[in-house]
């Protein structure tokens, strides 16, 4: 999150907070959003509501070195899911 919150600011000027950890929204998200928006004098907040990785393995390559170890290699595609939220202090609660 540092680096997008630096390359907002490098794009828009704006100035940029992280809030690092977690933060139970209690099943109200929005009231969460806008309670902290106030609290911190922001006028947006992006809020990743929800974060998973899920991991498809492709192949596996077992090859053998020269000294009759097996090597074994694994191929996997990595498929983030993410449901990320965009608060704006202007709109109505």
């Amino acid at each position: 999150m540092d680096w997008a919150a630096q390359r907002i600011y490098n794009k828009t000027g704006i100035r940029t907070s992280v809030i690092k950890g977690y933060t139970n929204a209690s099943g109200n998200t929005d009231s969460t959003a806008y309670a902290l928006i106030a609290k911190h004098q922001a006028s947006h907040a992006i809020v990743i509501h929800s974060f998973d990785v899920f991991f498809y393995q492709t192949n596996v390559e077992v090859t053998q070195n020269y000294d009759g170890k097996k090597d074994r290699r694994a191929f996997m595609i990595l498929k983030p899911i993410s449901v990320i939220l965009l608060y704006n202090r202007f709109t109505d609660q």
